[in-house]
């Protein structure tokens, strides 16, 4: 059955081939702005793509189109009524800077690896529904949505609302029954981000909302964030956190310079070096984390390239992309927006 999307937000970082550490510009007070002719693109077809968006932004229900080349803005496009500043919901998107928090916490050492069991980090916890499979789950297996845990999301997240109902939200995911073996297949789970918002609390005694704001937002100059929390102060690791356009691009801009912004390292490069595995379906470790996260070429029903290898930033591709692409690429397919 085919789900109708409505596209919050379309974000293009265009980057070069070869991305090195250092940068012309960093835009942690505010992203500098160029035009597109002098960042190697052509206005033309730039200009060509906008006019095509407007004429059908009621097909399409895109709220903005932003592109930055080269670190600087050649495009920031909104349709009413949505205005710049105006923060959005990044829905699952929210994922990646959950998955990317992990991946900081792992760098300070409050976390060993993903290879960690869950269940090591609610000691405390009474788990229902026990057995050797939920012991054998491992953080690893909730960033790639592999928890084995029993979980319906069809034809709507129903685990999830069953969740946030309950008093307890963590508990309420420990005790899910197991449906198989953790690792054995991708199921699109929200719990399972919940989760690691809830072991990021119990190892740095931080919520996810606080810690990001020390050892990622802070960096990046990123101060206007809402994102709301569960009954025990976990926030919504699943989604709901919001961001403007503007900063939502420099999470992909943190990544396209292997975790260094501005002299400073804030996620490692084994991390930030690596990019995911683009597919509609499988979504690498909730962004891009460890060693399976490769290099790749966006899919064509997206993107259409003219010539060179793409470099693709998936955020979840759900509402809202965040592709980091050579110039070379000029077109966008909008069908496959309309009817994935």
């Amino acid at each position: 059955m085919k789900i109708r999307i409505l596209i919050l937000v379309l974000i293009f970082l265009i980057a070069s081939l070869v991305i090195t550490g250092t940068c012309a510009t960093w835009p942690t007070e505010g992203w500098q702005t160029s035009n597109p002719g002098e960042q190697g693109m052509d206005s033309k077809r730039l200009a060509e793509a906008l006019d095509f968006l407007q004429e059908h932004r009621e097909e399409y229900h895109l709220h903005s189109l932003l592109i930055i080349r080269h670190g600087y803005i050649v495009a920031d496009v909104y349709f009413y009524p949505f205005s710049p500043g105006m923060m959005h919901d990044l829905a699952s998107v929210t994922k990646s800077f959950t998955a990317t928090l992990l991946g900081i916490a792992i760098d300070k050492d409050y976390i060993e690896s993903v290879q960690q069991p869950v269940l090591d980090f609610f000691p405390e916890s009474t788990i229902a529904n026990l057995d050797a499979d939920k012991e054998a789950m491992t953080i690893e297996d909730l960033l790639t949505m592999r928890s084995g845990f029993e979980c319906i999301n069809r034809p709507t997240e129903v685990t999830l609302f069953q969740m946030m109902e309950s008093p307890d939200w963590i508990q309420f995911t420990l005790d899910l029954p197991m449906a198989e073996a953790p690792g054995t297949r991708f199921i699109y789970c929200s719990s399972n981000p919940h989760l690691l918002s809830g072991i990021l609390r119990e190892t740095t005694g931080m919520s996810a909302l606080e810690f990001a704001r020390k050892h990622l937002f802070g960096p990046l100059g990123i101060s206007d964030i809402a994102w709301p929390s569960g009954p025990q102060g976990n926030n919504h690791g699943w989604g709901d956190m919001y961001l403007t356009p503007r900063d939502m691009a420099k999470l992909g801009y943190l990544y396209l310079h292997k975790g260094l912004w501005d002299g400073q390292q804030v996620l490692s490069p084994a991390c930030g070096s690596r990019q995911p595995q683009v597919s509609r379906r499988i979504l690498t470790y909730l962004l891009l984390i460890t060693g399976i996260c490769g290099g790749s070429r966006p899919p064509a029903s997206i993107i259409t390239q003219t010539a060179g290898t793409g470099r693709g930033f998936l955020f979840f591709p759900i509402k809202t992309w965040l592709w980091s692409l050579p110039a070379e690429v000029v077109e966008i397919n909008m069908e496959y927006l309309k009817h994935c």
